[in-house]
């Protein structure tokens, strides 16, 4: 459930399918499919294997299949690499799920008749999203510090249900 919440990730679901629908771009769409299913699942499947047989960090997994030390170097650069880019990709959602927390509660503040404050939780100022990242960056620390199985596990077993009822009712909605 943790592989699926974090591969599906926000922009699959609400960005790109949007935007491909609002500019024409189902033929995209299909080509986009058919990269996900050839190059994408296989990629996936390779990493899970090497994950798997190493049993270490991305660093010395990719580097313990290797033959020679220049082919183990190789390895660890490329592991360094992927923790760099997963870091980068880890500080834009960060940012984008703050404000996924900012405009959830500003209906709330405008339904219990603070127009400010929910005026304040939809701008997009500075103290708002540094405050709501540094948030959201609080609970993913709590959710790691319980454990796969007590925290990731957990989490994503009650939220993915409502993330589909999220998407269901978005579609029925509109």
């Amino acid at each position: 459930m943790a592989a699926a919440g974090s591969a599906v990730g926000v922009g699959n679901i609400w960005g790109f399918p949007t935007q491909a629908a609002n500019h024409g771009g189902g033929a995209f769409l299909l080509v986009y499919i058919v990269f996900i299913l050839f190059l994408g699942y296989p990629m996936l499947m390779a990493e899970l294997m090497i994950g798997r047989y190493a049993q270490s960090s991305p660093i010395n997994a990719i580097s313990h299949i290797a033959n020679g030390s220049l082919s183990r170097t190789i390895g660890k650069f490329i592991g360094l690499c992927a923790i760099l880019t997963a870091t980068l990709i880890c500080t834009f959602y960060s940012i984008l799920s703050g404000w996924f927390i900012s405009f959830s509660l500003a209906p709330i503040a405008k339904g219990l008749g603070s127009t400010q404050s929910a005026a304040w939780l939809m701008d997009f100022s500075l103290s708002r999203n540094l405050i709501f990242t540094l948030l959201f960056i609080a609970i993913v620390i709590m959710l790691i510090r319980q454990g796969v199985q007590k925290g990731i596990e957990a989490w994503s077993k009650r939220l993915m249900p409502l993330l589909l009822f999220i998407l269901i009712s978005a579609q029925l909605i509109s």
